[in-house]
């Protein structure tokens, strides 16, 4: 496993495969470990308390019952109280799920500068190995991501609002029961490339300070023709880190119910889930480092050419 030092020195050799990206996070996230737990009490706390209390509401136990009566027909069970008070609650958690995207994307751009602050700048030294700048603190880290958030949450929101409508269409010819089969792989695949975007123009937002459209052309641009590939790294990245976050969830779900006292069991899911989250973290680790190898190498490539003063893309000009 490279050392930090030797992967930001590969990054402008040669685009880094998807072990050496994989391994590569782990290291990052090892060796600033205190940070990204720090940061996962910082954002994924909150969202795991405002997602996690709606549920407090939602009394399946006179639903379970009225279902299981013989009498009742299933249109009658979808017109009852119970029910409207399910469908009602699942609404709010979707409306707290998209809200609680923008805050989640403040881990995203933190996770980019403390990335952008071990292979850049921590890392780097004069001749005599004497660091070219000071240590930062957390705090300090935390404040570069943060202040950009408003150029990431705008960016987020055009980002959003294409897939949103995107999801309409083909939720649109979903109703055949033959287009379901085909739109089934394609709304995976714009959800996938919607989490790529995601990451990959929050690290732009917080380390470029771009915004918008010119955000997202930008991480067009980058990704360029290597895009399906990059894709296919981006889809690995994500699968793992959710995939371990499902597998636990659902065990940390059997294991909450033993809890009879639903105020316990509250605490006990908001806490857990977020010490799950350091596999959020692991994931977006990855998919920005994706993004910051495939920019260091075109940097680089770009200044051996002798076009070192162009900027889009490659060129390493920080807004923080």
């Amino acid at each position: 496993m490279m050392s930090v030092k030797e992967l930001s020195i590969e990054m402008g050799r040669r685009p880094l495969k998807t072990g050496e990206i994989l391994q590569g996070a782990y290291r990052l996230m090892n060796e600033k470990f205190g940070w990204f737990l720090i940061l996962s009490v910082l954002v994924y706390l909150p969202i795991n308390l405002v997602q996690q209390f709606p549920l407090l509401q939602i009394d399946l136990t006179g639903l379970a019952a009225l279902s299981q009566s013989s009498d009742v027909s299933m249109e009658e069970l979808i017109q009852s109280d119970q029910m409207q008070a399910v469908i009602k609650q699942a609404g709010i958690q979707a409306g707290i799920s998209v809200v609680m995207l923008f805050v989640e994307l403040i881990a995203i751009m933190v996770t980019a500068v403390i990335l952008h602050y071990q292979l850049f700048i921590e890392t780097a030294t004069d001749q005599a190995g004497v660091p070219y700048h000071n240590q930062e603190s957390f705090g300090q880290v935390f404040y570069q991501g943060i202040r950009m958030w408003p150029r990431g949450a705008a960016t987020l929101f055009f980002l959003l609002l294409g897939f949103l409508i995107a999801v309409l269409c083909l939720g649109v010819l979903s109703l055949s029961p033959v287009m379901l089969f085909v739109t089934m792989p394609v709304m995976i695949f714009c959800m996938l490339r919607f989490l790529m975007y995601e990451s990959s123009s929050g690290a732009v937002a917080a380390l470029r300070g771009r915004i918008g459209f010119d955000n997202l052309n930008y991480v067009r641009t980058v990704l360029g023709d290597r895009s399906m590939y990059l894709f296919g790294q981006y889809t690995v990245a994500i699968l793992i880190s959710n995939g371990l976050s499902m597998v636990f969830n659902v065990l940390m779900t059997m294991s909450l119910q033993y809890i009879t006292n639903q105020w316990a069991a509250y605490a006990a899911s908001c806490a857990i889930g977020t010490l799950l989250s350091i596999l959020n973290l692991y994931g977006f680790t990855a998919q920005v480092l994706i993004f910051l190898s495939r920019e260091e190498y075109l940097r680089a490539q770009a200044q051996q050419a002798g076009t070192s003063g162009q900027q889009d893309p490659g060129q390493r000009q920080d807004k923080w």
